[in-house]
């Protein structure tokens, strides 16, 4: 800012001191025009008849008080030479022949040896017999140097004020600059990520639009951070619900073996292998958290291959019937292959969290049902329940918004994150009959 005031300064200073010497110049202009007005109204327009030129030299010093003004007066002839010059002034060498045609007064620079003139050259046509002559009125252009010697309390007044005038500038636009500054400085200490919900965005007005691309930055960061600890929280919340099943029964069918006395080697045989299969269920569920919370890590914890769906959803259909805690109809369309590329651990995950979802959403009593179809473009895997199915408001929400929607509850959250990575799409809706269908769409496969 201090550079700016400065060079803002010497800037004005040089402008200041070129107005000065125009100004000057014009003065001169308005000179030369008055003294050939005097020379024309003395009546001197005819040098043909001069016989002493002394006497005419004396005349014009006289009659134009030219002691007092340093201006010297020549008059050429026809030819355009030199033939007059007034005396009593020293001057440089100056041209001794005119160049050009002129036919009207006009303003000539010329340049001597040690300075430059400023001149105005007066045509006068002869009458009769008379010849033609060209008067010249000369008076030398000032310099820098001394034009500030003439106007020097002037030029320093000016400078001061308009030192004063930038420094009080640049203090009031370094304040009004600086305001939108520490309005953002104060937002970001102000920011809490235990109260990020609470964060409203950064509005700085039209003071601050020269900030604009910052605070757009800093708003999209709290959107992000607030998009990324929500989805945390849904993380740790799943993970807890998740893992909280398996431990209950581990420790349930621990404390029955060891409360039976009568227990053999088959009960505790029968106890370990459940408790394995518990184990081996928390680990896919930790395994599935690191691939779809660990964006970083996601790609290469995302590990894709072709396989036969249909004989896939038939080999762990025993399974998810054991998270819906009854049988689960399966239909394949009469299909017997259908090979599809898409990562089979987080792909198990996520029809296991919508049967899940249909058992802890639906009443009791309700069936679950996985089909297979084929279309021309795509497979389908529909998971559907007999349930009372989701309102229109929320259906709206998962299909347009996807895992950022967030009305989206644990399980169908991790569902739509999973189908994002694996790059299939999920598409919700009630089926005619009630009760939620969940269809998972896969790119067809060029194996099929």
């Amino acid at each position: 800012m201090w550079v700016m005031t400065a060079v803002s300064t010497l800037t004005a200073a040089v402008l200041s001191g070129s107005l000065l010497v125009r100004s000057h110049i014009e003065s001169i202009h308005k000179q030369l025009q008055a003294t050939g007005a005097s020379l024309v109204s003395l009546g001197i327009s005819d040098y043909s008849s001069l016989e002493d030129f002394q006497y005419l030299n004396n005349f014009i010093e006289d009659a134009l008080q030219m002691d007092k003004v340093d201006k010297a007066v020549r008059v050429f002839d026809q030819s355009k030479k030199l033939i007059f010059t007034t005396l009593g002034s020293t001057y440089d060498d100056l041209p001794s022949v005119l160049g050009g045609e002129i036919k009207k007064p006009v303003f000539i620079t010329i340049t001597g040896k040690q300075r430059t003139y400023e001149s105005v050259i007066i045509p006068y046509k002869g009458r009769g017999k008379q010849k033609n002559f060209y008067l010249q009125i000369a008076i030398p252009l000032p310099k820098y140097s001394e034009v500030l010697e003439d106007l020097w309390w002037q030029v320093l007044l000016l400078l001061g004020l308009l030192i004063g005038i930038s420094v009080v500038t640049s203090r009031v636009l370094a304040r009004r600059l600086l305001r939108p500054v520490e309005a953002v400085a104060g937002y970001l200490k102000g920011m809490d990520p235990r109260k990020i919900e609470r964060l409203r965005p950064l509005e700085l007005g039209a003071q601050g639009q020269y900030l604009q691309a910052i605070v757009d930055g800093i708003n999209l960061l709290g959107t992000r951070t607030r998009e990324a600890l929500g989805q945390l929280g849904k993380m740790s919340r799943y993970v807890a619900h998740e893992l909280r099943t398996p431990l209950t029964i581990l420790q349930g069918e621990a404390e029955m073996v060891l409360l039976n006395e009568k227990a053999g080697t088959r009960e505790y045989r029968k106890v370990l292998e459940s408790s394995l299969e518990e184990i081996r269920r928390m680990s896919e569920i930790v395994n599935t958290v690191l691939k779809v919370g660990e964006s970083a890590r996601s790609i290469a914890l995302f590990h894709p291959r072709p396989f036969d769906l249909v004989k896939w959803s038939g080999k762990n259909k025993a399974r998810w019937e054991r998270t819906f805690k009854k049988s689960i109809a399966f239909d394949s369309a009469g299909l017997e292959s259908v090979t599809v590329n898409a990562d089979p651990d987080l792909l198990f995950r996520l029809v296991d969290n919508l049967v899940r979802n249909a058992k802890d959403h639906a009443p009791a009593g309700v069936g679950c049902r996985i089909s297979i179809a084929q279309r021309t473009d795509s497979v389908l895997l529909t998971v559907a329940d007999d349930g009372p199915g989701l309102p229109s408001t929320l259906i709206e929400s998962l299909n347009r918004e996807g895992s950022s929607s967030e009305a989206a509850g644990i399980g169908l959250n991790l569902c739509l994150k999973i189908a994002e990575i694996c790059g299939l799409k999920l598409i919700f809706a009630n089926s005619d009959g009630g009760g939620l269908k969940v269809e998972v769409s896969f790119p067809k496969s060029p194996e099929a």
